[in-house]
C-alpha cells in the first residue's frame, strides 16, 4: 500500500501532509468513537482475585516497612491514594486507565512511523490495535495489565528515539519508565536487563566520544535504579522472605508442583503430608489447597523444596514445560472485562451497544489473535534480526530490541508463572502488530518489485 500523501502536498504538522492529517485523524476519531461506545455500554467495573490484594494496599503501612501483602507497590499505592475520594474511586481508576490507554495511541503511531511504516499502512495498523479486545478491554479491569500495556508502547518509543536520535534524555525516559513498569509488573525487571545490554553494547560501538560519555552517563542512571529496585528488594526480603519486588513466585511455583504431582519427590516429608492433607480439604480448587500449604510453611521453606525440585529434575520440568506451552499455543488474547453489554435502558445506551457489537463483529478476527501467532512473530523478527544483520555488517538496533523483548515476553513467561499465560505475556501485543505492520509493507513492496 502506498502512502496516502500527495507529492506536492505541504507539511501541516509532525512531518504530515494535510491529506495524512486528515486520514489519520479520521482513524483516531473511529478508536475513539468505539472506545466512547464501548465504554458507555460496559460501565461495571471488573474485579477478579489479584484485584482485592491491590484494593487492600495500605501505603502508609509499606512506608512503615510493614506492608500488608507482596504485591508490587505501584498499583496499589494509586488505589490507596484514591480511595479517600469516596466510594466511587475504583470508576477513578478504571477512567485513569481508558484516558492512559488512549494517550498511548499516538506514541504508538509515532513508533510505527518510526520504524519505516508508510501513512496508509500506520494507519491501518493503528486503526486494528486501537480495535483490538486483548487492549482495551483491560481498561474496566482493576488489574496492572491496562497502565503496563500503554506503559510499554510509551516505553519502546521512547527507546527507538534514542536509538535513531542518541538524545540522553530519550533514554532517561525510557529507564523512567522501566522503573515505573517493574513496580507495576516484576516481569518487567527483564527491561531492565536489556537495557544494560543495550547501553554497554552500543558504548563499544559508538563511533565519537560525545556518544561514549552520554552512555556512561546513562548507565550511571541505569545503576541508580538498579540500586533504587534492590534496596527494594532487600527491605521485601526482610518481611516475606523473597528477594524480589513481589511474593508470587514462591506461590506460583509451588502451584506448578501440586499441578505436575511434582511435590511428592520433595525432601521433607512433612511438607509432603501437608500438601496432601490441603488437597482433601480443598477436593475442588487446587489454588485454595496452594494457598493453605503456602500460609502455613511461607515463602522461605517453599522455596527451598520447589528449587531443589527443579535443580535436580531439570529435565523433566523442561520437557513438561515445553509440552504445556505447544498445548497452550492456541489460546487467544483477550481481557478479563470482555463481559456483555449491561442492561441499562434509555436509546443511547441501545445505540453505543450496538456499535460496540457491529464493530466486535466487523473486526472478529482481532478477537482471535492466538499465543502461537505471538511466538511465531517472535521466531520471524529474529530471523530477521540475523538477515539485516548479514546484509548490514553491522547491528540493527531495531530488529534487535524487537527480538529481544518479543523473545523476554513470550517464551520465559511459562517458566515464571503458573497459570494465566496470555495475561502474563499480554503486553507482547503492541510488538506483535508493530513487527505485523513491518512485514506486510515488506511483502508488498517485494511483491512490486516483481510485477
Amino acid at each position: 500500500m502506498k502512502s496516502v500523501s500527495a507529492d506536492n502536498g505541504k507539511n501541516t504538522f509532525c512531518g504530515y501532509t494535510r491529506r495524512e492529517c486528515i486520514y489519520l485523524g479520521a482513524i483516531f476519531l473511529i478508536v475513539v468513537f468505539f472506545r466512547l461506545c464501548w465504554s458507555y455500554s460496559h460501565t461495571a467495573t471488573w474485579l477478579v482475585g489479584d484485584s482485592y490484594s491491590y484494593m487492600n494496599f495500605n501505603l502508609v503501612a509499606t512506608l512503615r516497612l510493614h506492608a500488608v501483602n507482596g504485591r508490587p507497590p505501584a498499583y496499589g499505592c494509586l488505589l490507596y491514594l484514591l480511595h479517600f475520594l469516596g466510594d466511587h474511586y475504583l470508576e477513578i481508576v478504571t477512567l485513569l486507565q481508558k484516558l492512559c490507554s488512549l494517550s498511548a495511541l499516538p506514541f504508538f503511531l509515532g513508533i510505527l512511523r518510526r520504524v519505516g511504516l508508510n501513512t496508509g499502512w500506520s494507519g491501518i495498523v493503528l486503526l486494528l490495535y486501537g480495535l483490538t479486545p486483548g487492549i482495551y478491554e483491560w481498561d474496566n479491569c482493576i488489574l496492572t495489565e491496562s497502565f503496563t500495556l500503554s506503559g510499554t508502547v510509551m516505553f519502546f518509543y521512547y527507546i527507538l528515539r534514542y536509538i535513531q536520535e542518541k538524545r540522553m534524555r530519550d533514554g532517561v525516559v525510557a529507564l523512567v519508565l522501566t522503573v515505573v513498569l517493574i513496580f507495576l509488573r516484576p516481569q518487567f525487571l527483564t527491561y531492565l536487563a536489556m537495557l544494560l545490554v543495550f547501553f554497554v553494547w552500543r558504548y563499544f560501538c559508538a563511533g565519537d566520544k560525545s556518544e561514549k560519555q552520554q552512555l556512561r552517563k546513562l548507565l550511571t542512571v541505569w545503576g541508580v535504579a538498579t540500586a533504587c529496585i534492590l534496596v527494594y528488594c532487600g527491605l521485601f526480603y526482610l518481611q516475606f522472605g523473597v528477594f524480589s519486588v513481589s511474593d508470587a513466585t514462591p506461590r506460583q511455583n509451588l502451584y506448578v508442583c501440586l499441578e505436575r504431582g511434582y511435590y511428592t519427590e520433595f525432601t521433607d516429608q512433612d511438607f509432603i503430608d501437608a500438601i496432601e492433607e490441603a488437597k482433601a480439604n480443598h477436593p475442588d480448587s487446587l489454588w485454595d489447597a496452594t494457598i493453605e500449604v503456602h500460609d502455613a510453611f511461607g515463602n522461605q521453606k517453599i522455596t527451598e523444596q520447589v528449587n531443589g525440585y527443579f535443580h535436580s529434575h531439570l529435565g523433566t520440568y523442561l520437557a513438561d514445560t515445553a509440552e504445556l506451552l505447544w498445548k497452550d499455543s492456541t489460546a487467544t488474547f483477550y481481557g478479563y472485562g470482555n463481559q456483555p453489554p449491561e442492561k441499562t435502558d434509555g436509546p443511547l445506551y441501545a445505540f453505543t451497544a450496538e456499535v460496540s457489537n457491529r464493530f466486535n463483529v466487523l473486526f472478529f478476527f482481532l478477537r482471535n489473535i492466538t499465543i502461537f501467532q505471538a511466538l511465531v512473530v517472535a521466531l520471524a523478527e529474529g530471523v530477521m534480526m540475523v538477515w539485516v544483520w548479514g546484509r548490514q555488517k553491522q547491528p540493527p538496533w531495531l530488529h534487535m530490541a524487537l527480538f529481544a523483548i518479543l523473545m523476554c515476553t513470550t517464551f520465559p513467561t511459562y517458566l515464571i508463572t503458573c497459570g494465566e499465560y496470555m495475561r502474563t505475556m499480554i503486553t507482547v501485543l503492541p510488538y506483535f502488530f508493530i513487527c505485523m505492520g513491518m512485514l506486510v509493507q515488506w511483502l508488498c513492496r517485494v511483491g512490486e518489485e516483481k510485477r
